[in-house]
């Protein structure tokens, strides 16, 4: 879970005005997907608290949702507060294992 510095970090993000969000998703980005955000004019740093989580300091000038990233799902664009309930569910996995099955015993792994 959060504590000692992530906590402060939290708890001092929820205090700032909500800042635009992306989420690179793990199946299909590579490690380099910051760099190539910012190699295409995005302003992005990481979140305080998601891997996977990116704040947009400054939006792209072209309309986000036409970017090869975002077209080939590569990223999607979610708010940082919506990112904590897989974060708080990927920390209970690794504590207990896998939380989410399916029909059929299909496993959903986050």
């Amino acid at each position: 879970g959060l504590s000692g510095l992530l906590l402060r970090r939290f708890l001092r993000s929820c205090a700032r005005t909500p800042r635009p969000g992306v989420r690179a998703t793990r199946s299909k980005a590579g490690k380099d997907i910051r760099a190539r955000l910012q190699q295409a004019g995005w302003n992005v740093q990481p979140s305080p608290w998601c891997s996977d989580g990116f704040v947009l300091d400054q939006p792209p000038e072209f309309e986000k949702g036409l970017c090869l990233e975002h077209l080939t799902g590569e990223i999607y664009f979610q708010e940082l507060t919506s990112m904590l309930p897989v974060e708080a569910l990927l920390a209970a996995s690794a504590e207990h294992g896998r939380l989410c099955r399916g029909p059929h015993d299909l496993v959903l792994d986050l």
